[in-house]
């Protein structure tokens, strides 16, 4: 072989050599291809995406490198190394809640136990989460303001040991819609391959990947709740996560009391998802009285806690006709398709806030299930079984909107079949998707 050909071969062979580090220098920073990951599902959860819409751009292991994130983004990961903290941040639209969720071992990153921690736009740590009792990969629930943000989120493995090629994860941050299942001869049923009944929630969250997911997001049976609800809201300050609820009979909570069809009952998180762990905390008991909630037509049908331009308080819709005291000092009469607040700010007391009646058709049908949209003005509801509102058919699989004060129809935001709900919903949770 002359030496021009050896040459020739050395340069390939230190070409082949050096390809391995040339190529990671290349790659620093950007997207690998999109990989189809492995269709598997934990506990509670539908499968995880099989891909995602955003990969992180390393180095971004401090809060100043940390890659944005938006609402329902799907963000691709590797835990390269022993030591590798990646940082994200995201900033909400408006005040509510958003849910984090992990993908590793569900994606076939068997080496990860994974790590998540939430921190505030100052850097002050706000949560962890570790694991779930049924799966190492994490979920954190959390209640959100869009100021003061960025919210930065944290992802490790745990003891910070272990990294490499096979620590690929998925770190999903949704703003779910929280919904429940009318509980007429209703059992237990699937979606997506979770099984439920009525007294629990699951999560709906639309993705930037254009997939959907479901999650068990409150268990009842994991707490005590062995009844469905009437209705449930979401009321959450920094630090404290709280499920407000309604029973349509009497529901009796150890240590506390009973829950009758006119009170609501606060169930605080440590954890939420399919394994749900927490406490109930307070009964409120304030509308059950002789100005307020007492008669057959005045169980709570639906509610929220949302305070919004035109009306503050608590939302209410009841079952039937109410008669209440303002909190001016006289009575007023309410059908089943208004919604009053109850002022928790002196003045206290009853207050008007949406008239059933001044929405074509609306009149006729009885509101079973109630959100406020605050950024946008909008309620949201659901009726019992099907009608005709402002001209258009809607169901009990449907959630619509109705704008306000102005009650012109808003659309149909959300119909159930589209997205594998065949049940007529019972309650349901909103805060921006």
């Amino acid at each position: 072989m002359n030496t021009k050909r050896i040459m020739q071969w050395v340069i390939v062979l230190f070409l082949l050599a050096a390809l391995p580090v040339m190529t990671a220098v290349l790659a620093q920073g950007q997207e690998p291809a999109a990989k189809q990951l492995p269709v598997a599902t934990e506990k509670g959860e539908s499968a995880a995406p099989e891909t995602y819409n955003k990969y992180e751009s390393e180095a971004n292991n401090t809060f100043a490198t940390a890659d944005p994130m938006n609402i329902g983004d799907v963000m691709g990961g590797v835990i390269g190394s022993a030591g590798d903290i990646d940082y994200f941040k995201f900033s909400p639209a408006e005040r509510g809640y958003v849910l984090i969720d992990m993908e590793a071992q569900s994606i076939g990153s068997t080496n990860l136990d994974t790590v998540i921690c939430l921190y505030n736009w100052a850097g002050t740590l706000e949560k962890c989460n570790d694991d779930t009792y049924s799966s190492p990969d994490s979920i954190l629930f959390y209640s959100s303001d869009p100021a003061p943000s960025p919210y930065y989120v944290t992802v490790i493995d745990y003891a910070n040991s272990s990294g490499g090629a096979d620590h690929d994860y998925e770190l999903i941050v949704s703003s779910p819609l929280l919904i429940s299942a009318d509980a007429k001869k209703f059992g237990t049923k699937v979606i997506d391959g979770i099984s439920f009944q009525s007294q629990d929630i699951m999560a709906w969250s639309e993705l930037n990947t254009g997939d959907e997911k479901w999650m068990m997001f409150f268990d009842g049976s994991d707490v005590g709740v062995d009844k469905p609800m009437a209705s449930f809201a979401y009321q959450g300050s920094p630090g404290v996560d709280t499920l407000i609820m309604a029973f349509p009979t009497n529901f009796t909570i150890p240590g506390l009391g009973t829950a009758t069809p006119y009170h609501v009952a606060a169930f605080d998180f440590d954890v939420a998802g399919p394994d749900t762990e927490g406490e109930f905390t307070w009964i409120h008991s304030a509308w059950n009285n002789a100005d307020g909630l007492s008669t057959a037509g005045e169980k709570i049908d639906a509610f929220d806690v949302t305070g919004g331009a035109y009306c503050w308080g608590e939302y209410i819709s009841t079952t039937g006709a109410a008669k209440l005291k303002g909190y001016w000092g006289s009575f007023f009469n309410q059908a089943d398709e208004d919604i009053f607040v109850w002022k928790e700010s002196s003045p206290f007391g009853w207050d008007y806030c949406f008239d059933g009646s001044n929405v074509p058709g609306l009149a006729a049908e009885d509101v079973y299930a109630l959100a406020y949209d605050v950024l946008n003005n909008r309620m949201l509801m659901t009726i019992v079984g099907k009608g005709n509102i402002a001209g258009h058919l809607v169901t009990q699989k449907d959630i619509f909107a109705i704008n306000f004060p102005s009650y012109t129809w808003g659309g149909i935001v959300w119909h159930g079949p589209d997205h594998g709900w065949n049940f007529n919903i019972d309650a349901f949770e909103w805060t921006g998707w």
